[in-house]
């Protein structure tokens, strides 16, 4: 029987033990699922890209060990399956890297940052995902969306766990970008074809 658990903090996915992780997110959390919107394109009939909100923001204290000062562009969606909510992300840029690459960025659009920007550049390389599993209440999607906006009211619902995972692309051993992505507890589990 599986366990919900709450990490304290981040851990290497190859350490992640899959008893403690729900069985329909535990594949999203892996290189399975390595290209986010291709298995939700496989998973669900739709697929949209939602866009919240992106600019140039202040960004955590924990962002802050990836790139230098307070401020990045930051560009927050949602990964929708059949119309709903499956996925947040939050991609931060430091903005050096923002600022040579400008019009690729802002003409994002609707478009996945992986297919537009990261997969179809060789010298751009990924680390080996981290994971964790975070109280719903502690995750910055909750000011967007209506699940959130209901569940502020409702306590046991923000002590659910949502399990996230990140990683950071580099562009010759410097931080291009980080991608943090929080899978809502209704995604389906993932189609693996």
């Amino acid at each position: 029987m599986r366990t919900q658990t709450i990490m304290q903090d981040w851990t290497n996915v190859s350490e992640l033990s899959e008893s403690h992780v729900p069985e329909n997110v535990y594949d999203w959390l892996t290189p399975k699922a390595y290209r986010l919107s291709d298995g939700i394109r496989r998973t669900y009939d739709q697929f949209e890209l939602v866009r919240i909100q992106e600019g140039i923001g202040r960004i955590t204290d924990y962002e802050k060990q990836y790139m230098r000062g307070d401020y990045a562009y930051i560009r927050q969606i949602f990964l929708l399956g059949d119309s709903h909510p499956q996925v947040y992300a939050r991609t931060t840029v430091p903005l050096k890297v923002y600022t040579e690459y400008k019009q690729l960025f802002d003409n994002l659009g609707d478009r996945p940052i992986g297919e537009s920007i990261l997969y179809n550049n060789p010298a751009i390389t990924r680390t080996p995902f981290l994971v964790g599993a975070f109280a719903m209440a502690h995750l910055p999607f909750m000011e967007y969306s209506p699940e959130g906006r209901f569940a502020n009211r409702q306590r046991y619902i923000m002590s659910i766990p949502i399990w996230n995972r990140q990683s950071t692309f580099n562009l010759m051993d410097e931080t291009f970008l980080l991608i943090t992505e929080s899978f809502l507890p209704t995604i389906k589990p993932l189609v693996t074809d």
